[in-house]
C-alpha cells in the first residue's frame, strides 16, 4: 500500500500525541518522506485531491489508516511501498 500525505500526517500526529519523537529519522519523518517520493513520481495524488485509488484495489481511508499502523508498529524500515 503506497504511503499518502494524509497518512504519514496522521502517524505523525499520533507520534507526537505519545510524546515520541517526530524528527530527523523517526518513523513519522520517514513516512513523510516516503509520500513526498510517492507524490512526486505519481503514485499517490497530492494532499486535496481526490483519491484515485489503483487498478488493483480501492481501499477506504479507514483500512489504510489501519494498515498504516499495523505497517508501523511492525518496525519495518521500509516505508517507499511503490516504486
Amino acid at each position: 500500500m503506497p504511503i499518502t500525505p494524509e497518512l504519514a500526517s496522521e502517524v505523525q500526529k499520533a507520534e507526537m500525541q505519545e510524546g515520541k519523537d517526530t524528527g530527523k529519522g523517526s518513523v513519522a519523518a520517514r513516512l513523510q518522506a516516503a509520500a513526498a517520493y510517492n507524490v512526486r513520481e505519481h503514485v499517490v495524488p497530492p494532499v486535496g485531491t481526490a483519491s484515485l485509488g489503483t487498478a488493483r484495489e480501492v481501499r477506504t481511508s479507514k483500512e489504510e489508516k489501519r494498515e498504516t499502523l499495523k505497517y508501523v508498529a511492525s518496525g519495518t524500515r521500509e516505508t517507499k511501498s511503490a516504486h
